[in-house]
């Protein structure tokens, strides 16, 4: 590229940096529109949560589907979210890899009436999507077609549930393109990194614990995806969320004469949520790669779902990571110290099982250690001393301004309100929850931090990077090879 190609583009970058220099809070040269937007009187958020019995009906029909339904006059396309409980946490006793692989072959393995590839072909040709989403807690499929094909997407998509044929020749397919992934998942640390600390965390005794091996995969058959389906795909383990232009009425009548007559086959699978054993495992765990970057998760156990200091571990969340570049992760190790790419926190309070607090960091293989140990010290801050009040009316900010998109359209009200139930909450749950997180102090923060975060107990994952970054990561204690997961049998 010759000069004349790069000055322009150079030009625009300066003056760009000029502009962002002076609307900079505290700099001196402030420009009259950023001191116009600081002026503003902005109202409020005033807006009311859509609620069951009201803007949304919920019905039962007779062999047990529990359905959420809502009219949208203004649609153009036919919405339906269908859910299972049939995730790892309530198949105890069911290899990892049954449920996914149910769940695909639902989606792509042919009907009792249509060959896969004629369902294949009739969905493409009405441009009908349906997807497969698996989960720790549920296994859901998602349609959507236009208004006018609405009578055969509902057609198609009952055939799908209630007559799948799981023809042996996609479940081959299937099979082959998981042993590629697998095959791949030892150098994709985004994958991997995780599924380790579940493993070492949980252990293999947890389902939460244990994944998917290649012998596992291999091993499948069709009477495994046949048994898995009567156990967990069927009417009284079935949660169904609509929307269409048509009325609510007209809506459940068309959903329960293709639906309504499927019934169950044998007992349902459905286990026990298993307990969690409380335990830290605060080691170090180094896989070195010939590579001048390191991929780091750092974690420990959570908290279950419905805990008293849910509000204010989210808020403490997004002050020390979870908020992007406004968390005090990325203002010290990004920003002051230059000691990572990208640095972010979570911590899941809804999780039905014991969720799992992590950190996950991208740094130069020699800034790891020096990075590890500033997340360590901010979490001991956060322990020591409290949020300032600006830091907390910006994380509850940022929770109000984003709350309303919870409620991006109306199969996504439908899923939300659904999933009340679903985790147990009341159905009046969402209404006062911005006030419930308005409520929280930095008092309140401080002690969740010191209740709920263990900076002297994290497992430490680190990958990538030469191999005598093992002696400058023994700071915590000995320094062990990755687990197992059985990737290579």
């Amino acid at each position: 590229m010759t000069r004349a190609r790069l000055r322009a583009p150079l030009l625009v970058c300066i003056v760009i940096s000029i502009l962002l220099g002076c609307l900079a809070p505290g700099h001196e040269q402030r420009s009259p529109g950023s001191r116009k937007v600081e002026e503003l009187a902005i109202p409020p958020l005033n807006w009311k949560v859509p609620q069951v019995g009201h803007e949304v009906e919920r019905t039962v029909l007779p062999n047990g589907i529990v359905l959420y339904l809502a009219s949208d006059p203004a649609a153009m396309t036919l919405d339906v979210f269908g859910t299972f409980r049939a995730g790892k946490l309530y198949r105890e006793d069911v290899r990892p890899s049954v449920g996914e692989s149910t769940a695909y072959l639902v989606r792509s393995g042919g009907t009792a009436s249509l060959s896969h590839q004629r369902l294949a072909a009739e969905l493409e040709r009405l441009g009908i999507a349906v997807e497969v989403g698996t989960g720790m807690e549920m296994l859901s499929f998602t349609m959507t077609a236009l208004d006018r094909h609405q009578d055969r997407a509902l057609d198609l998509f009952a055939d799908m549930l209630q007559h799948p044929a799981f023809d042996p020749a996609p479940l081959q397919a299937y099979k082959g393109q998981v042993l590629e992934l697998l095959r791949r998942l030892p150098d994709q640390p985004a994958q991997l990194l995780p599924r380790e600390l579940a493993h070492i965390l949980y252990t293999d005794r947890h389902p939460a614990g244990r994944f998917a091996t290649p012998a596992d995969i291999r091993s499948l058959t069709r009477e495994d995806l046949v048994a898995y389906w009567r156990g967990f795909i069927r009417p009284d383990n079935m949660w169904m969320a609509a929307v269409s232009r048509a009325p609510i009425a007209e809506l459940k009548e068309e959903i329960q004469r293709r639906f309504g007559e499927w019934s169950a086959q044998g007992p349902l699978l459905v286990a026990p949520v298993p307990s969690v054993e409380m335990r830290f495992v605060p080691d170090v765990y180094f896989q070195s790669r010939p590579v001048v970057q390191s991929s780091i998760l750092l974690g420990h156990m959570g908290v279950t779902r419905g805990g008293p200091d849910r509000h204010a571990i989210e808020l403490m969340n997004l002050i020390l990571g979870g908020n992007g570049f406004s968390s005090r992760l990325v203002e010290r190790l990004r920003t002051k110290e230059a000691l990572a790419y990208w640095v972010g926190s979570s911590y899941p309070t809804t999780n039905p099982g014991r969720s799992l607090f992590r950190v996950s960091i991208q740094t130069a293989s020699d800034k790891a250690p020096r990075a590890i140990q500033a997340v360590r010290e901010e979490m001991r801050r956060l322990q020591a001393e409290p949020v300032s009040p600006a830091e907390l009316a910006s994380a509850k900010d940022f929770l109000t301004n984003t709350f309303a998109f919870r409620f991006s359209s109306r199969l996504a009200t439908l899923r939300l309100l659904m999933s009340l139930e679903l985790q147990g909450r009341p159905t009046n749950d969402l209404e006062g929850l911005l006030d419930r997180f308005q409520a929280v102090t930095p008092a309140d923060i401080q002690r969740a931090a010191r209740q709920h975060l263990h900076p002297e107990a994290l497992t430490i994952l680190v990958m990538g990077g030469p191999p005598e970054l093992r002696e400058r990561l023994q700071f915590s204690g000995p320094v062990h090879p990755f687990p197992d997961l059985g990737l290579q049998n």
